[in-house]
């Protein structure tokens, strides 16, 4: 099976699905496709009326600390932050990507005889092309138990509104915003002292786990799809709730 993951240039959540992929998918090949922060084209002020200044200034910190990483690790050896650190050394096939809908990599995916299309720590919308390029299905993986916590930042939010519970979703993606059918969902608890940085590391395994055992019921024909129930949904930006 060809499987193509595609994330953020800084992503932390897709590490560990990448370092433990050989090891246990050594049948299937992984392509990934690394999203630059923001899209070609967009002026400084549209990126700062579309994003929370926190956002950005995160975003700014993790543009400085890869290239010091980069710079440090010529030297020594540094336990890898971002995904960008580890694809040479697991030798897994990339690209950086500007648009992810824009057609020639929509073209690349059909090329590439993409099976399972999954989104991971990934900052952009995919529109119906890129969505209908791969074989067998487009996936997101969804840091919050939909369909609560649609949007942007959900590790933060929840965090941020003091909930005791959370975990990860992965569901099919359609036009909406995070509200395709769920085939996969795991909670955790929130414990108390739990800050985003920890979370983070607790939800990433459970992500890469999550990620393995629905590769394993496409290929043993177990898929179930379960609708979302719009009464219970909430979403959030990076500059508040919506709705």
């Amino acid at each position: 099976m060809n499987i193509l993951l595609i994330c953020g240039k800084y992503s932390t959540l897709s590490i560990q699905f990448v370092k433990e992929f050989k090891k246990r998918l050594p049948e299937d090949k992984l392509i990934v496709f690394i999203l630059t922060p923001f899209k070609k084209g967009n002026s400084f002020m549209y990126i700062l009326k579309k994003n929370r200044l926190s956002y950005l200034v995160k975003k700014g910190m993790q543009f400085v600390s890869m290239y010091l990483r980069s710079a440090i690790s010529r030297i020594f050896a540094i336990e890898p932050r971002y995904v960008s650190e580890v694809l040479e050394d697991y030798e897994i096939e990339h690209y950086l990507i500007n648009d992810v809908n824009n057609q020639d990599v929509v073209n690349l995916i059909r090329e590439k005889q993409i099976d399972l299309l999954i989104t991971y720590d990934c900052g952009q919308i995919l529109k119906k092309n890129a969505i209908m390029a791969s074989s067998i299905a487009s996936l997101n993986v969804h840091y919050s138990m939909l369909p609560k916590y649609r949007g942007t930042a959900p590790i933060y939010w929840v965090l941020k509104n003091k909930e005791k519970e959370t975990g990860v979703t992965i569901h099919f993606m359609e036009k909406g915003i995070d509200t395709g059918d769920v085939i996969f969902q795991k909670s955790i608890n929130i414990d108390s002292g739990m800050n985003e940085n920890t979370l983070t590391k607790t939800l990433a395994q459970i992500g890469a786990e999550s990620i393995f055992a629905v590769v394993t019921l496409f290929k043993n024909g177990g898929i179930e799809r379960v609708k979302q129930d719009m009464a219970c949904a909430s979403y959030y930006s990076n500059t508040g709730r919506v709705y």
